[in-house]
């Protein structure tokens, strides 16, 4: 077979890992070797420091959900101050590196970073352009419906709705909106909720929240 000189050098990237046919999921990187403190107790050191964090747009990955994943770890590195970190790097036997942090951070999904990164050897080298893993995603029967059942322990002990409005009937959305919390990410808002609670539960001290949550999803919920 003849090699011409176009194929040997694609040949070369293929082997490097630079250029691939499929390139699968991937993470794009900006990076640069750099002389730096990787925690307030590190002695600075050459390291391939990422400039800055990947954002959003630079996780390519085809199935969704996963790519939510990867980015939702990514935005909680750049927010989680109690590791410490200063500087985020790429090369695996470094502490504050990203890919062991996203490994760490997405194991349910078995996020695996492919190829591994030696620490650079003058400042102002570049890495690849880049951080290529891989995944294996859980799977789940999908749930034809779901409702939330809900009862206080004095309904439990006597098993009679004796108390007026009682079982109260309401939806995720409502409840979460009277509690003042946002929903889940990806959660539907018309789950149906009901609630048993007796004569005693509406008694409760002031101090008690519940009898007021329930006055409320009485009032403006039915």
């Amino acid at each position: 077979m003849r090699v011409t000189g176009i194929t040997a050098c694609l040949l070369v990237l293929l082997l490097a890992g630079v250029v691939r046919a499929d390139d699968g999921p991937q993470i794009k990187i900006t990076a640069e070797a750099k002389v730096a403190a990787l925690t307030s107790e590190d002695t600075p050191k050459l390291h391939w420091i990422l400039t800055p964090l990947p954002s959003a747009a630079d996780v390519q990955v085809a199935d969704e959900s996963v790519r939510q994943l990867v980015n939702d770890a990514i935005e909680q590195i750049r927010s989680d101050s109690s590791t410490g970190c200063l500087q985020w790097v790429l090369e695996l036997r470094s502490k504050c590196n990203l890919p062991a942090e996203l490994k760490k951070r997405l194991a349910a999904i078995q996020f695996v970073p492919k190829g591994t990164l030696n620490p650079p050897t003058q400042a102002g080298q570049t890495p690849p352009l880049v951080l290529r893993f891989g995944f294996t995603k859980p799977s789940f029967e999908k749930m034809a419906s779901l409702s939330v059942e809900i009862s206080t322990e004095s309904f439990d002990k006597t098993a009679s709705d004796a108390a007026d409005g009682s079982p109260l009937k309401t939806t995720w959305d409502k409840a979460a909106a009277t509690l003042e919390q946002p929903l889940p990410p990806g959660a539907r808002g018309d789950i149906p909720i009901t609630i048993h609670f007796t004569a005693e539960d509406l008694a409760r001290p002031k101090l008690d929240a519940f009898p007021g949550y329930l006055e409320q999803w009485n009032g403006n919920y039915g």
